[in-house]
């Protein structure tokens, strides 16, 4: 948890959204000077991700998380001094303390390390930058509320940052369509993050409604009144796909912000889009809840990431290759679905879900359509010889397809079954 949380505050350094805010002189240091060295730089911010990282988990001493993990060479500690904390204070924001009894509040937020990497990277490109990061701060327009993002609870969210953790990636568009989905039903309270969703209808929309549906707040603002039966919400489902598909662009244009995003026209994005069909596709793990996303391009076989890792269909083992241990798990699956199905109660299975979605018999075949192998669970036991002979054909020193489906196609399709 704590790697992927540290990756996402790492993401959201990157993306690039600006603020200003007013900050007060250091005594000793210049502001943004967090290690003392005399100069800000791409440490410093990196030193206050990291404390903002293990300060937001719970990571200082005297907590049961620190006691359990401060030996471990990898582990992160809270080591700033009250004075490196002022000196991290660039825009005034303030991160409230999970462990009240062991550490106090902190002065300072992710914004202020991005601050501080938005000032070190300008100067290292040999851009004139002024001598104070206060002064970089302030001279630093703040991106429109109600088009880029808004403040919440005291702190700017760029929109499309649905679930509010300083990075905009898939569970930002999962968050989005499920608050549509709550919208829809009827189900919903209105939370101002719902405003973060506006990536499409950038002034809301009117969605039909029964009286069910409970209203947002009017501070909000709805335009003119709708006609009867209608309400305005701050967006709907069109909102939800477009911003999958900001973070599908993403995966291929690293550059691509959501400013500049929310600046491109709809033929703009359109052609964007069918550009990233023609060498692209999304991959998602919709068999085990969509737990694992990515990009890979056209032509890579049918699989999906799990731990960061792009898996192919069969590799059941998850090693990279397919070898006797894919067949063994084949085996072993094929002989628990029978006897989960000769018991009479909850039969327990061994293997992580991922490696049982892994096993189906789905492929992209040559053509580029979705196929399967087999139909049915008892042909699992044919799996496992497709995979031998597969092996024994590969070390034979047999060139052959990354995937099982074309390699049946090409080479078995016709023979007796395997």
């Amino acid at each position: 948890m704590k790697k992927k949380l540290f990756a996402a505050l790492t993401a959201a350094l990157m993306l690039g959204s600006t603020m200003a805010a007013s900050v007060s002189a250091a005594e000793t240091y210049k502001k943004g000077d967090v290690n003392m060295d005399g100069d800000i730089t791409v440490a410093d911010a990196q030193l206050v991700l990291e404390q903002f990282t293990v300060f937001i988990c719970g990571n200082v001493e005297g907590c049961d998380y620190y006691e359990q993990h401060k030996d471990d060479a990898d582990f992160l500690y809270y080591h700033l001094t009250a004075e490196q904390e002022q000196l991290a204070s660039i825009t005034g924001g303030t991160t409230k303390s999970l462990e009240p009894e062991l550490h106090a509040d902190i002065p300072f937020h992710v914004l202020d390390a991005q601050c501080i990497l938005m000032y070190s990277t300008e100067k290292l490109a040999g851009k004139e930058v002024p001598d104070n990061i206060e002064d970089f701060v302030s001279a630093m327009q703040h991106p429109e509320e109600t088009r880029y993002g808004r403040e919440i609870g005291g702190v700017f969210y760029e929109m499309g940052d649905v679930t509010m953790d300083g990075a905009i990636d898939y569970y930002d568009a999962i968050e989005a369509l499920q608050l549509y989905t709550e919208m829809f039903a009827g189900t919903a309270q209105f939370e101002e993050r719902m405003l973060l969703c506006s990536v499409f209808h950038r002034e809301g929309v009117y969605m039909e409604i029964d009286k069910k549906h409970p209203g947002p707040e009017d501070r909000y603002g709805k335009g003119p009144e709708p006609k009867k039966g209608f309400m305005w919400w701050p967006f709907n489902v069109d909102d939800a796909q477009y911003l999958w598909v900001y973070v599908n662009l993403r995966q291929v244009h690293e550059d691509l912000t959501m400013q500049a995003f929310l600046d491109m026209t709809k033929d703009e994005v359109s052609q964007m889009l069918r550009d990233f069909d023609l060498h692209y596709r999304a991959v998602l793990n919709d068999q085990i809840g969509a737990s694992a996303m990515g990009v890979v391009p056209i032509g890579t076989p049918d699989g999906f990431f799990v731990d960061g890792k792009y898996i192919v269909y069969g590799d059941l083992n998850m090693n990279g290759r397919f070898d006797e241990g894919d067949a063994e798990l084949y085996e072993l699956i094929a002989q628990e679905y029978e006897a989960a199905a000769a018991d009479a109660g909850e039969y327990e299975f061994s293997l992580r879900d991922e490696q049982y979605a892994l096993a189906s018999c789905r492929y992209i075949n040559s053509e580029g359509n979705y196929r399967s192998l087999y139909n049915n669970l008892k042909d699992y036991p044919k799996m496992a010889a497709l995979i031998r002979q597969y092996v024994a054909m590969s070390e034979a020193g047999a060139e052959l397809p990354q995937d099982l489906g074309n390699f049946y196609e090409q080479y078995i399709a016709g023979q007796e079954n395997p």
